[in-house]
């Protein structure tokens, strides 16, 4: 005798393959639920066996078969319940994962909700005994329990913040940082370090310091050879004219051999002695200083020493951010002067963010490429610079850090930055090492 055996996914389409391919004399012996695996045994399908012989080949048996309909052999299911034990241990497996791996629940939730709704079209699909219904109905309950407890530990980890996370958080409230921008570093964190990193305090801390480094963008002084326009607006108090002073003897001394010739004009008649001190810095520096009251003297000092200096230096009034008239006045008096001008906005380092904020908005008609922080030296605290170079991806190319002329002025340097946070367990050998690389690049760049 010579059994044939068919597989699909149900009993019925069993029946319609071998009636197709064999006619209805055949004699069935055995059905059976079974799986098929693929992809190595990652993916399973249930699939209904079917044993049979052909008839014309076989002599019939009436005692299994009806002389009306043939009628499947009732056989035990036993592999079923074996397969139900499998997939309880593999649910096991997944529970435990999830549980130390929190990311990975989504994924892992998919394999059980496609697991529940393979069960519930086995019940559908095929006729089971009471006691394989009563299986698969406490297997689908196990499935829904697994899968409202992956979700619950989602949404806990969702709303509670890993310890190191909060504490970061705090050290950088505490360094001024905006609530903005602790999130999005936060939120960086989060997704650049697994949950192993993250458990080290130390290196979510060097992770901070890598991010933060790649934020603040140093613009380097123009190297034009034509003539040099340099510019400085900003509020009143600032230190606009120390400043401008300090960047003219830069250029003086840049060269021994063959200084510069720099040239200063300002417009600053208004305030008391604000011409005096900058004609005493010139006189020390031995330039010759222009006072304009009037656009069209700037112009015509401008049309003047284009033809006979290297760099002319040019001192604005400080204007109150909320005076919008007089900073819109001031600014017709650089109308012509093009945007080869390199205009810097002067900003002290102690200033409230949202005073940064709105002194950028309202100076935002100079068309300001780059900021000067003055004053580094009186305020403890940077976190207010961070969050506006976050946000608003300016960068910087001097700081101040004193009254004295010409020292108290240097390049600005993300390491000068970085040593200025407080709280944080990072060596200063560390951050030496982090900066030399971004100042490498800054190098190939000026060279550029």
């Amino acid at each position: 005798m010579e059994l044939f055996v068919e597989q699909d996914s149900t009993y019925d389409k069993c029946l319609k393959k071998i009636t197709k391919k064999h006619g209805d004399a055949v004699t069935i012996w055995r059905r059976k639920d079974a799986k098929i695996s693929r992809l190595f045994g990652l993916l399973e399908k249930d699939v209904v066996e079917v044993t049979f012989t052909i008839n014309d080949t076989i002599p019939q048996r009436p005692s299994l078969l009806s002389e009306q309909q043939p009628v499947a052999r009732p056989v035990t299911r036993v592999a079923p319940l074996n397969n139900l034990n499998d997939e309880e241990e593999r649910r096991k497996i997944v529970t435990r994962y999830a549980t130390k791996n929190p990311a990975a629940a989504d994924e892992l939730r998919q394999y059980v909700d496609i697991t529940a709704k393979k069960n519930s079209e086995k019940r559908s699909a095929s006729v089971s005994t009471p006691e394989q219904e009563k299986s698969v109905e406490k297997l689908a309950e196990t499935v829904e329990r697994l899968v409202a407890e992956m979700k619950k530990q989602n949404a806990s980890h969702t709303d509670t913040e890993h310890t190191h996370i909060v504490k970061v958080q705090k050290i950088l409230e505490e360094n001024d940082f905006s609530p903005s921008c602790i999130r999005k570093l936060s939120d960086r964190l989060k997704s650049e370090l697994s949950y192993t990193e993250l458990e080290n305090f130390l290196t979510v801390q060097k992770k901070l310091f890598e991010l933060l480094a790649e934020s603040i963008k140093i613009k380097p002084a123009d190297s034009q050879p034509k003539t040099r326009v340099v510019l400085l607006v900003g509020p009143t108090g600032v230190g606009k004219t120390t400043t401008l002073a300090k960047i003219a003897v830069q250029y003086i001394r840049k060269n021994a051999e063959h200084p510069l010739r720099v040239r200063v004009i300002t417009i600053d008649n208004w305030r008391i002695g604000a011409a005096y001190q900058m004609k005493r810095y010139c006189e020390l520096m031995g330039i010759p200083l222009m006072v304009a009251s009037s656009p069209a003297e700037v112009r015509k000092y401008m049309a003047l020493y284009r033809e006979e200096a290297d760099v002319i230096c040019i001192d604005t009034i400080g204007r109150s951010p909320k005076d919008r008239e007089k900073i819109s006045t001031m600014q017709h008096y650089f109308t012509e002067l093009g945007d080869d001008a390199e205009v810097y906005l002067t900003v002290c380092a102690g200033t409230r963010i949202s005073d940064i904020r709105e002194i950028m908005k309202e100076y935002a008609v100079f068309k300001y490429k780059s900021l000067i922080i003055t004053k580094f030296d009186e305020t403890s605290y940077i976190g207010n610079l961070f969050s506006i170079i976050l946000e608003t991806n300016i960068p910087i190319t001097y700081i101040t850090a004193g009254q004295e002329v010409p020292q108290d002025f240097m390049l600005a340097d993300v390491e000068t930055f970085l040593k200025k946070l407080k709280g944080f367990s990072v060596d200063e050998e560390y951050i030496t090492q982090l900066c030399s690389k971004e100042r490498d690049s800054l190098l190939k760049v000026a060279a550029l």
